[in-house]
C-alpha cells in the first residue's frame, strides 16, 4: 500500500509521475470519462469523452495561453 504524505520535501511522492500514470490510465480506457470536483467544476476528461460528445480537443498546456 502506498504511504500517505502531505507532499512535503522528502516525502517520497513524485506528483509528476503520479499525474502521468493517472493520465495514461484515463486515456487507455474505451469509456469516455469526465472528472468534476465537489463544486461541479470540470477538472479533466479523456480524449474518448471528447470524441463521444463531438467536442474539440482541449489544450492542457497552460503555456499556450500566453
Amino acid at each position: 500500500m502506498a504511504e500517505r504524505s502531505n507532499g512535503s520535501p522528502g516525502s517520497g511522492i513524485d506528483y509528476r509521475r503520479t499525474a502521468s500514470l493517472l493520465r495514461a490510465t484515463l486515456e487507455s480506457t474505451h469509456d469516455g470519462i469526465l472528472v468534476v470536483d465537489g463544486a461541479g467544476q470540470i477538472q479533466t476528461c479523456n480524449q474518448r469523452f471528447l470524441e463521444l460528445w463531438g467536442l474539440p480537443p482541449i489544450d492542457d498546456d497552460p503555456r499556450s495561453e500566453e
